[in-house]
């Protein structure tokens, strides 16, 4: 079985969590975190967390994302820094260009359409133009 390459964008509260329980997951592949951070940006993913599978794979600066992300190649992005639709759209709409799908839990982007249809209609067609889901 092929395994889904991830990359975790945001590792504060929610997305160490995230991280964390892909610890079990044999189906998932973890192949980056993003962060902002500094605190964060280059330590250790493993020691962070405790957990010794990720050992070696180091935070990157999530100003660099575009860069990272065409570097890793991922399936799917898992994005946990914002609640708010707009500044999650301008974070992750990268991801979507390089056809990566996201998974977000910014809430207003659970009905985009609700707080701004034009946004949302421009996150839906770029969406479809890349061939994912957001």
């Amino acid at each position: 079985m092929q395994k889904v390459r991830v990359v975790q964008w945001g590792f504060g509260a929610m997305g160490s969590r995230m991280v964390a329980l892909m610890a079990d997951k044999p189906t998932l592949e973890l192949v980056g975190v993003l962060d902002a951070d500094p605190k964060r940006i280059g330590r250790d993913v493993g020691a962070l967390l405790g957990i010794g599978r990720w050992a070696g794979l180091r935070v990157e600066d999530a100003s660099s994302s575009a860069d990272v992300l065409r570097r890793l190649k991922p399936d799917v992005v898992l994005h946990a820094v914002t609640s708010f639709a707009p500044v999650a759209w301008s974070q992750f709409r990268c991801a979507v260009e390089q056809g990566c799908q996201v998974i977000t839990i910014a809430e207003e982007m659970a009905y985009p359409q609700a707080q701004n249809a034009l946004l949302a209609a421009e996150i839906d067609a770029c969406a479809k133009a890349h061939g994912v889901t957001v």
